[in-house]
């Protein structure tokens, strides 16, 4: 059977290993944020009257998403971003990528913009 001594002694060992776990999470997140760039909006659709999807340029693994969009009474505003993951033989190349943004009200007359450069969106 064992003695209460050497459980704790166990146990500490166990506890010793919570700051490396951490730091290696804290590593993860710092390589998220630093990695994390904005990727031009080229083109949009309208799908219905609340929704649009945005064109943007990607290459491969990467994971790319809509970070912000803002919708005002003159224009919606959206921002893509991407995280490239540093893979050997992932490829080259870039890729057309749709992804689909919901606004708040209907779009209407209202223009969409970029929200990386800031300058209107064609339509297409």
């Amino acid at each position: 059977m064992s003695r209460p001594r050497d459980l704790l002694a166990r146990r500490g060992r166990h506890w010793r290993r919570w700051p490396a776990l951490a730091a290696v999470v804290a590593l993860a997140v710092a390589y998220v944020r630093l990695a994390d760039t904005a990727c031009p909006v080229t083109a949009y659709r309208v799908i219905d009257d609340r929704i649009i999807m945005v064109q943007t340029v990607t290459g491969p693994a990467t994971w790319t998403r809509v970070t912000s969009m803002a919708d005002t009474a003159e224009a919606v505003t959206v921002t893509v971003g991407e995280i490239r993951v540093p893979l050997p033989l992932a490829g080259y190349g870039d890729d057309l990528v749709w992804l689909t943004v919901t606004l708040h009200d209907p779009l209407g007359s209202r223009s969409v913009v970029d929200g990386t450069s800031g300058q209107p969106v064609p339509h297409r």
